[in-house]
């Protein structure tokens, strides 16, 4: 709790995590994140304007991250999955594979989760579709299709076979 207070922003943002895998002050931590998603796409700094990319692709990771944690509840995402939903039009990779990958974790709390992981699945970058894919068929949806495409994009010499219908 003293570290989430240190005036030293990656301390204080690596001590909000771990409070937030331990189940304190999740559900503020994620909206503090999912807000910096969808924040400002560009800050003025003294040589001019640049993007913050990297701090969206950021906070998606955190929250990719925290939603991991073992004592993290679904319904901690709940008032954030709108603004994860306005994150898929971000225009960095890295936050919408993010989000695909949240999406697949945070399904119950997320209303058309499927149908909206499908569109990801035609998204320009390949690592998005590629995480859409895996996040549906953590979902259940179209396994079989996912190993198999995944298998011929990466070339996989073997069949794979996963779960307890061999899909």
């Amino acid at each position: 709790r003293v570290a989430a207070e240190d005036p030293v922003f990656p301390v204080r943002m690596a001590a909000k995590k771990s409070l937030a895998r331990m189940g304190v002050g999740t559900q503020a931590e994620i909206m503090d994140l999912a807000h910096e998603i969808v924040g400002s796409r560009s800050v003025q700094t003294l040589t001019g304007t640049e993007s913050t990319g990297n701090g969206r692709w950021g906070a998606a990771s955190d929250l990719h991250y925290i939603a991991t944690g073992s004592k993290v509840r679904d319904e901690d995402f709940k008032p954030a999955i709108p603004l994860l939903l306005e994150g898929l039009k971000d225009p960095e990779p890295g936050v919408r594979t993010e989000i695909a990958y949240l999406l697949g974790i945070t399904a119950k709390m997320t209303p058309d989760t499927v149908p909206i992981l499908r569109r990801l699945q035609k998204d320009p970058d390949a690592t998005v579709r590629d995480t859409a894919s895996i996040s549906l068929a953590r979902l259940g949806q179209g396994t079989r299709n996912v190993v198999a495409g995944l298998s011929q994009r990466f070339a996989w010499p073997r069949t794979v076979r996963v779960g307890p219908d061999n899909d």
